[in-house]
């Protein structure tokens, strides 16, 4: 009986230690008003986005989705086939393990933060505000508007127009 409980509580806590792996999956925004991203009842699955997940702000509309947290994300989408789609943020990191795309709807709006991980492709715009710090490898077909530059914004990887 004692071999059993320890086999069952092995499980438990292997199944705990790979929660967040197994369910991290694809999250998409569903609030076509705009809203923060720490609201979990603006993100199809009912919950905010978790670390590891891949995101998706292609929602038609105009909307700007505020992030109000650091987030660490597996790959981030935005822009949908119609209206304007923007995720503002400021003082915020933005880790990204795979990268991701700024669709050509879409704006990522940044005032003081970091943008960081993989390759980024930009067919949309990119909005750099203050002292930014971007550490990605971005494709760029679409635009990249920097305010306030000289030496405030930091720029590690490759930059392809």
């Amino acid at each position: 009986m004692m071999k059993f409980r320890n086999f069952v509580f092995m499980l438990y806590a292997l199944a705990f230690l790979f929660a967040e792996t197994v369910f991290a999956g694809d999250v998409y925004w569903n609030n076509a008003g705009g809203g923060n991203w720490n609201t979990g009842s603006n993100w199809n699955t009912g919950t905010v986005p978790q670390t590891g997940d891949d995101v998706h702000i292609v929602l038609a509309g105009t909307y700007t989705v505020t992030l109000d947290a650091n987030v660490n994300l597996n790959s981030l989408e935005i822009g949908a086939g119609s209206g304007v789609q923007t995720l503002a943020a400021a003082s915020r990191t933005i880790a990204l393990t795979n990268g991701g795309a700024i669709n050509p709807n879409g704006v990522i709006n940044l005032t003081a933060s970091t943008l960081s991980g993989g390759a980024f492709t930009n067919s949309g715009t990119l909005i750099l505000k203050y002292n930014n710090t971007i550490s990605a490898n971005i494709d760029n077909a679409g635009t990249i508007e920097v305010h306030h530059a000289s030496s405030y914004n930091t720029m590690t990887g490759a930059l392809t127009t």
